[in-house]
């Protein structure tokens, strides 16, 4: 069932909502792997470097869960998330 469903599914159809062109070339080279295929792991890692340009993100640029989070009732609380250690990795690679 799981197996049918990942086949099945049209990956293309998310793309308008990606990070990017380059994003595109990305998807499309999972596309056609399959399990006796390996990786063209730096094509990969170059795609994920242009979108992380193409962005404008920097390295030193929090992450989602580390930016405050603003309380949309009425009460004027504020919610902190936990800081990442100073032994967060900044990068993704």
């Amino acid at each position: 069932m799981v197996r049918r469903v990942k086949e099945d599914f049209d990956h293309m159809s998310v793309l308008d909502e990606l990070p990017g062109p380059q994003f595109k070339e990305f998807i499309y080279e999972l596309e056609r792997l399959n399990y006796f295929i390996d990786p063209d792991y730096e094509l990969l890692r170059q795609k994920l470097l242009e979108c992380i340009e193409y962005n404008g993100v920097n390295d030193n640029d929090p992450f989602d869960w580390e930016l405050p989070v603003t309380n949309t009732s009425n009460s004027s609380v504020q919610l902190t998330p936990q800081k990442a250690t100073t032994n967060t990795p900044r990068y993704i690679f």
